[in-house]
């Protein structure tokens, strides 16, 4: 479901580790370390690594997109009205980002030398997330207020057939490996798992107990990792052929917690998967084969989003009340 102007002053930095960095007392092999906050623009929200190591933020508040280097200093800046950037995805040739602009209701490239946008593509009323093939030729673009799914050739940079109608507001998405198929959680007000070919053919259509806005993360196996409406994780089927009446028809495993998580991110090879408890700030780690809890650190205030680097190395989070970004080692 996966965003020029004049350089504004951004303070970043090493900063002392304060004291939410410490994770539970009781671990005796963390997976992570907290390194350093970084301060960025007002409710950092959405993160995005390019192959070169860029990350890209989405700042809503400041209607702006600010890039940092692999150190973590600024390295650019872009701003805009109306500006609201919901989705990020660096563009394969490393000289464009593509974003779904919730404010402009499109899909915008920005030109990452000239730091200015070269193209848009009008879509249906606020488009919240955006999904990107691994060739980098097509995209998925989830608009809630009218619950339709768009497809766009980044190429052509034009919509591709007719939008998609789902019953539900789509969020999380994700392509299959080969960018044959789309996959939705879509949420309220009827929670469902959707499957989808890039010509806009629903291929299938599940009642599943996702919970609103919900990410969808594709594992290595293939399954799918979403976020459950009562709490915990959902691991559910590509083909929907597990069925299970009591969870819905795509539903290969319910993982019980007590607490619900919006955010995932899979890391260490698929090994571990990292959500967020935005109330309690808190970053937790899930053992992908067990489904134990390896670890929870502390984050900053309103964490929103997690990226990891293209090495696995490090771990970020946005925090997106705070306007900072912690950033994590991953220690093995």
């Amino acid at each position: 479901m996966k965003n020029g102007r004049a350089v504004l002053p951004v303070l970043l930095g090493a900063m002392a580790i304060p004291s939410f960095a410490s994770g539970s007392q009781d671990e005796e092999k963390p997976l992570l370390k907290f390194v350093r906050e970084v301060k960025v623009g007002r409710t950092p929200s959405r993160l995005v690594f390019s192959a070169r190591g860029q990350l890209f933020v989405s700042c809503a508040y400041d209607t702006a997109i600010e890039i940092l280097d692999k150190s973590f200093e600024p390295a650019g800046r872009h701003r805009m009205s109306p500006l609201v950037p919901l989705g990020l995805a660096p563009l394969r040739n490393g000289k464009q980002l593509v974003f779904a602009n919730y404010g402009a209701d499109g899909v915008h490239w920005l030109d990452l030398s000239k730091g200015e946008v070269i193209a848009e593509v009008k879509v249906a009323f606020k488009p919240v997330s955006l999904a990107v093939t691994s060739d980098g030729r097509t995209a998925a673009v989830a608009c809630d207020q009218e619950q339709e799914v768009h497809f766009v050739n980044l190429g052509l940079k034009r919509v591709i057939g007719e939008p998609v109608i789902v019953t539900g507001r789509p969020f999380g998405m994700a392509f299959d490996a080969r960018g044959a198929h789309l996959f939705m959680a879509c949420g309220k007000p009827s929670s469902t798992f959707v499957k989808i070919d890039v010509k806009g053919r629903t291929m299938g259509f599940w009642d599943t107990p996702v919970l609103d806005r919900s990410e969808l993360v594709l594992a290595r196996n293939g399954s799918l990792y979403a976020a459950h409406q009562d709490g915990g994780i959902l691991v559910l089927d590509p083909a929907g052929g597990a069925v299970n009446p009591e969870d819905g028809g795509a539903v290969l495993k319910v993982v019980p917690l007590e607490r619900k998580f919006h955010v995932l991110e899979l890391f260490r090879r698929g090994k571990s998967l990292a959500v967020l408890d935005t109330p309690k700030k808190e970053l937790w780690v899930l053992d992908t084969e067990e489904w134990t809890v390896q670890q929870k650190i502390a984050t900053g205030d309103g964490p929103e989003d997690i990226a990891v680097t293209r090495d696995g190395k490090t771990l970020v989070v946005a925090n997106r009340s705070a306007g900072t970004l912690g950033i994590y080692q991953v220690l093995r």
